[in-house]
């Protein structure tokens, strides 16, 4: 999980990092991750996610009525479509 580099990365129209600080709250803040099950499927979750698109997460704290980020995200992928993305996945997962 932290075999992220702090190098500045070269793109063809920039140069930079794109990193960003996500905090996830499930509806009335309810403690979804109180539980050892619900929070290592949601470490596993979050894990997949990031991996299927090429995100690389250098931190990820799973708390027990929200979950914290701190990613990067690759040029090609738009924070408006990352995360909502990410919201919507952790949840197939459990069917």
């Amino acid at each position: 999980m932290n075999s992220v580099s702090f190098e500045i990365k070269r793109f063809a129209h920039s140069i930079g990092q794109n990193w960003y600080y996500v905090v996830l709250v499930p509806k009335a803040r309810f403690p979804v991750f109180q539980w050892k099950e619900t929070k290592d499927i949601a470490d596993q979750a979050f894990d997949w996610i990031c991996k299927r698109h090429n995100i690389d997460l250098f931190t990820k704290e799973v708390m027990p009525d929200h979950v914290h980020l701190l990613v990067i995200l690759p040029t090609k992928i738009f924070y408006s479509e990352a995360i909502p993305n990410t919201e919507r996945r952790k949840f197939f997962l459990h069917s």
